[in-house]
């Protein structure tokens, strides 16, 4: 399964997480789906980094994969500024990123697990300086 079939599969888990009281989101708003995935005090990235450091795959696995069903509509949605074009190339490579942190959490790899989370943090400041208002 790969691309927009993937994606597919996220957003289906996390719209029957939604309608079934879980705790993922919907991609409603953009601001929703940062807070949650990288809020300073209640964020899914803050938890999962120490987790993916000392390899406790069972605790990290579903935090990354309701990061990546967060972020899995984010390209759907208007950003403050910018275009749609960067937009949408920014957006669908954070959701791979967190696509490929899941992967490789789920298949108990160190390395590549802490080679895609540190490319999901170091996606932030080019995505920011081009679509946060």
């Amino acid at each position: 399964m790969t691309g927009k079939w993937q994606r597919a599969a996220f957003v289906a888990v996390g719209a029957v997480a939604v309608l079934t009281g879980g705790s993922l989101l919907a991609a409603d708003s953009i601001d929703e789906i940062m807070k949650a995935n990288h809020g300073k005090k209640a964020g899914l990235a803050p938890k999962l980094a120490p987790l993916v450091k000392a390899m406790e795959w069972d605790k990290a696995g579903p935090i990354a994969k309701e990061m990546a069903t967060n972020a899995a509509g984010l390209s759907k949605l208007k950003p403050e500024k910018g275009d749609a074009k960067s937009w949408e190339k920014l957006s669908n490579s954070y959701y791979e990123n967190l696509k490929a942190t899941s992967d490789a959490i789920d298949k108990k790899d160190a390395k590549a697990a802490n080679a895609a989370f540190g490319k999901v943090g170091g996606s932030c400041k080019s995505c920011h300086d081009a679509h946060r208002g």
